[in-house]
C-alpha cells in the first residue's frame, strides 16, 4: 500500500524471502509509483510479480545485482561478478548526475568504485555461513519527485543485503588486539537498552576495525560519500541505516559525517562529543527485539545540483589559490 518507495531495503529483503515462500499468492493491490520502481530495478522478477508496465521515464535504475565470493580460479579467469556490479553502479551514478548536468572526474569514479567494492567485500568476507548464506544482493534508483510549487527534486536510494554472520558475530573473530578493544567498549556501555551485540556493531564501523586486517575503512568511506553527495539545505537529509544481528544503526544528521582523528582514522560514535568514552545516543543506535541473520545497509540521499555546483566551484578556487 506504499505510494512512494522511501527505502529500498525492505523490498530487497522481501524479494529474497519470497524465494523461500510457497508460491500461492495471487492478486493484490500495489500503487503505480511503487510498481514502477520495482519494475525498474527488476525486483518484480524476484517477487515473481506481474504488474502493469510503465513507460514514463522518471525512475532511473541501478537494476538488481546478486553474487557471492568467487573462487581463486573464477577470479583469475576474468571479470568477477563484484567487479561488474561495481562498474555498473559507478555508471548508474554517473548517469544520474549527468541528468542534472553534473559529472564525476576519473579520480572520483575510481574512489566511488573502491567504496562500493569494499562494501561488497565486507558482504562476501563476513557473511559466509551454511548453505544459501553468504550471498549478496544490491539494487538502487534515482527518481524525480515534485514539490507543491512544481520544482523537481532528485532522490537516490541504494541497498546492499547479505546473509550469514552479523557484524557483531564477525568482529568477535578478529585478532586478539581488536577483539579486546571491542569487548572493552561493549562492557563499558552495555545497558538494558543497548546490547553487547549492538555496541560491537557500532565499534566495528570505525576505521581500522576489521576481522581481517588491514582494511576496515569501508563503512566510514560510504558515510563520507553519502554525506557529501546528499548535502542539502532545502530538502531531504541524507541517511544510512544498518541492520545487523540485533543492531539497528541510523546515520543521519547530526551523526553522519565521520570525524578524522589525529591517528588519521575516521570515527563516528553517535554522541555530541564524538567520543568513544561516551555511550552512543539511543536515538541513533538501537537494539532490536530480534536478531537479523546477516546485514542490510540501505541509504537515501537527495542530490541538490546547486549545492554540488557550489562545492565544485569552492574546490576549484581552493586549488587555484594553492
Amino acid at each position: 500500500m506504499d505510494t512512494i518507495c522511501y527505502d529500498i531495503g525492505p523490498y530487497l529483503l522481501l524479494g529474497v524471502m519470497r524465494q523461500h515462500m510457497i508460491p500461492n499468492c495471487d492478486g493484490g493491490i500495489i500503487s503505480q509509483g511503487l510498481s514502477k520502481v520495482l519494475q525498474a530495478v527488476q525486483l518484480d522478477r524476484l517477487f515473481d510479480m506481474a504488474t502493469v508496465k510503465h513507460f514514463d521515464g522518471d525512475v532511473f535504475p541501478f537494476p538488481l545485482k546478486t553474487g557471492a565470493r568467487e573462487s581463486t580460479d573464477e577470479t583469475h579467469f576474468g571479470v568477477t561478478t563484484k567487479q561488474r556490479a561495481v562498474d555498473q553502479f559507478v555508471r548508474a551514478l554517473e548517469g544520474w548526475l549527468a541528468k542534472l548536468e553534473l559529472g564525476i572526474s576519473p579520480d572520483g569514479r575510481g574512489h566511488i568504485g573502491e567504496i562500493i567494492g569494499e562494501a561488497i567485500d565486507n558482504a562476501e568476507r563476513h557473511s559466509g555461513g551454511t548453505s544459501g548464506e553468504g550471498r549478496w544482493w544490491m539494487a538502487g534508483f534515482m527518481t524525480t519527485r515534485y514539490k507543491a510549487n512544481g520544482a523537481a527534486t532528485y532522490h537516490c536510494h541504494f541497498g546492499l543485503l547479505s546473509l550469514g554472520c552479523s557484524i557483531a558475530d564477525s568482529i568477535l573473530l578478529a585478532p586478539d588486539e581488536i577483539r579486546k578493544q571491542v569487548v572493552g567498549y561493549t562492557q563499558k556501555h552495555k545497558s538494558k537498552n543497548l546490547s553487547e551485540g549492538t555496541l560491537a556493531a557500532t565499534y566495528a564501523l570505525q576505521d581500522g576495525i576489521t576481522r581481517q586486517p588491514p582494511g576496515g575503512v569501508g563503512m566510514m568511506s560510504l558515510l563520507d560519500m553519502v554525506s557529501v553527495l546528499g548535502k542539502t539545505d532545502k530538502g531531504v537529509k541524507a541517511s544510512v541505516a544498518i541492520v545487523s544481528g540485533d543492531a539497528c544503526i541510523l546515520a543521519r544528521e547530526p551523526y553522519i559525517q565521520p570525524s578524522l582523528e589525529l591517528s588519521d582514522a575516521r570515527t563516528l560514535w553517535f554522541n555530541e562529543s564524538n567520543s568513544e568514552s561516551e555511550k552512543p545516543s539511543e536515538d541513533f543506535v538501537k537494539t532490536l527485539p530480534y536478531n537479523f541473520p546477516g546485514t542490510l545497509v540501505t541509504l537515501r540521499f537527495q542530490i541538490d545540483p546547486d549545492h554540488l555546483k557550489r562545492l565544485v566551484r569552492g574546490s576549484k578556487r581552493k586549488h587555484d589559490n594553492n
